[in-house]
């Protein structure tokens, strides 16, 4: 749900409404802790669902995962629910998330599932879906498929489709050679004498992005490339990038990206071991497509949680930060009705729709790269353009998330905040879509302003909703 309370400040006019969240699907496709929430039988009665509103009986589904312990599990039951329906499942293995979007377009396949929990920690999993153009479902089909679910679910309809064809598993591990051969070619130009540090998360970008940058000339330093099913986002990748960043300032290099557990966002360093969120990415990407003529219009689309800097920053390059709901879903209808190339969030989930449907880390990581070798900057140049204000956010573990809405005390601390920020900051709260967390943001002109707000909402949302 989208940050609601009464008599708050209102949002920007070009902020989108987000869709009520339904019983399984949530901001990002069905997740939940693997084996409870997510179950084989749920991912195979899923992956049923999702062939039958799709009309993929005869057709091939492409089906990747992450390297969770969980993965090998859920795409097995995957593959059994689409075979029930008379549906090729072409299993491409490991392979980042956005590597199945780009796959389901260049093969013509009904659609695309991947098994993955993102940034979550590995006992969560999760199933994600692509349509046949390489973007992800719009809501109201994702509406249809769950309605499909809770049918087979309830007993109310069955798995197979009751017809006597049965599907195949194809091994479709080329896949991610294909994939590679994307990344390379939408470089555009070599990273010769370019030196990165790659923090793969023990993830799903763990081999293709060490080797796309080595095939592009670059001399890589990687980092966390040895899953072992359970260490997915331990300690590193984009959900905690100071390892990247320390390694990437000591030596000298000239900028460090480390990508989450699916591999669709990147957080970067400069060479000076600074780190970079989606807010200076997005920064530094604008200024170099808008001299590229790329940028599709004189804006870009972020979230409300992308700092203050980054609309002033554009404001100075004679750009607009038109804002969405939070969840790259929303960002990328926003860019689409608006026909916009960028877009993103604070996170390091960036689309850029001249070249993808979807976010991808590797290739934001080697446009980023590309920018840096060819400008003549060094990464804390470029990336100093934007004034960054203090910024505080916490993801507070509830027991009743779905009572924020009505929570008064909450947004009674909420409007208090407003009123002593006089416009010159911001806050938001809302209950996560795949987590049972309640997220907290705070923005002011002073970090002890930031420190003292954050503590007091986190105070009174504890108290609200544990």
């Amino acid at each position: 749900m989208p940050e609601k309370h009464p008599e708050a400040a209102p949002v920007p006019n070009n902020y989108q409404e987000e869709h009520p969240l339904g019983k399984y699907f949530g901001t990002d496709g069905i997740r939940g802790i693997a084996g409870e929430d997510l179950t084989a039988e749920l991912a195979m009665a899923a992956a049923a669902a999702a062939a039958r509103t799709l009309g993929a009986s005869g057709g091939h589904v492409i089906v990747g995962e992450d390297t969770r312990a969980s993965s090998d599990m859920l795409t097995s039951a995957i593959a059994a629910g689409l075979a029930a329906q008379g549906t090729d499942s072409w299993m491409a293995g490991v392979i980042p998330t956005p590597a199945i979007a780009t796959l389901v377009a260049k093969n013509g396949a009904a659609c695309g599932i991947v098994v993955s929990a993102s940034h979550n920690p590995y006992e969560y999993n999760g199933i994600k879906l692509f349509g046949p153009d390489g973007y992800k479902l719009p809501d109201e089909t994702e509406d249809e498929i769950e309605k499909e679910l809770e049918a087979i679910l309830a007993g109310r309809s069955k798995v197979s489709s009751g017809r006597g064809n049965i599907g195949k598993v194809v091994d479709y591990s080329e896949g991610q050679a294909v994939y590679e051969d994307f990344l390379v070619s939408a470089c555009g130009k070599d990273l010769k004498g370019l030196k990165v540090v790659l923090d793969c998360a023990n993830g799903a970008a763990f081999s293709i992005a060490p080797r796309a940058f080595r095939r592009l000339g670059a001399e890589v330093l990687v980092l966390n490339d040895g899953p072992d099913g359970h260490n997915i986002n331990v300690r590193c990748g984009a959900t905690d990038p100071s390892g990247m960043a320390k390694v990437a300032g000591m030596l000298g290099y000239d900028a460090g990206f480390a990508f989450d557990g699916d591999a669709d966002r990147c957080i970067m360093s400069d060479e000076k071991g600074q780190v970079l969120d989606g807010d200076y990415e997005m920064l530094m990407l604008a200024k170099a497509m808008k001299d590229e003529g790329l940028l599709g219009g004189d804006a870009i689309v972020a979230t409300p949680y992308s700092n203050m800097g980054l609309g002033e920053a554009l404001k100075d390059m004679g750009l607009k930060l038109l804002t969405a709901g939070n969840g790259d879903r929303y960002v990328l209808e926003l860019m689409k009705k608006q026909k916009l190339n960028l877009g993103g969030e604070q996170s390091g989930h960036i689309v850029m729709l001249d070249v993808a449907t979807t976010g991808d880390g590797i290739l934001t990581a080697i446009r980023l790269a590309s920018l840096i070798r060819s400008g003549g900057e060094p990464a804390s140049k470029i990336a100093g353009r934007m004034r960054k204000y203090p910024q505080g956010q916490k993801a507070l573990k509830v027991a009743r998330k779905e009572d924020l809405e009505k929570a008064g005390t909450v947004w009674e601390e909420v409007r208090k905040i407003e009123k002593e920020l006089a416009g010159k900051g911001r806050v938001f709260v809302r209950a996560s879509g795949t987590e049972p967390v309640v997220r907290i943001m705070v923005e002011a002109a002073e970090q002890y302003m930031v420190d003292g707000m954050l503590e007091r909402l986190t105070a009174v949302v504890e108290e609200a909703l544990s």
